[in-house]
This record gives structure tokens, sequence and C-alpha cells, in this order.
């Protein structure tokens, strides 16, 4: 079962980022988060809405015919 709400640790992993690539993110307000008692979360659902708007589309390389 997945979690909706994810700590940093669990987002860097996920997209392979640094910390200070995840706070620039946050400080750009790129990414929404919350922060409660000093820990950092975000939304699952947040983050694959993220993925969805930077997606490029494939290039095929050949032609079909």
């Amino acid at each position: 079962e997945s979690k909706r709400f994810l700590k940093t640790t669990e987002v860097m992993e996920l997209l392979d980022m640094s910390p200070s690539s995840l706070q620039n993110l946050r400080n750009a307000r790129v990414i929404p988060f919350s922060k409660i008692n000093g820990t950092i979360f975000y939304d699952w659902n947040d983050i694959v809405q993220l993925m969805e708007k930077n997606k490029k589309p494939a290039k095929p390389k050949f032609k079909f015919q």
C-alpha cells in the first residue's frame, strides 16, 4: 500500500535528487509541501502532477510506414 504523504528523504530517493535540489524546488514554490513540527511532507499527488507537467513527448527516430 502506498503512502499519500512522503518525507523529504523519500522524495529525494524517488526523484534521484539531492537535498539542495529539492530545497531549490521548495524555495521556488515549484513543489508544494507541508511542514509539521520541523518535518517536511510532500503529497504524492503533487509529485505526480509535477512529473506530468514537465513530461516531454517522445520523438521516434524512425518513421513507421
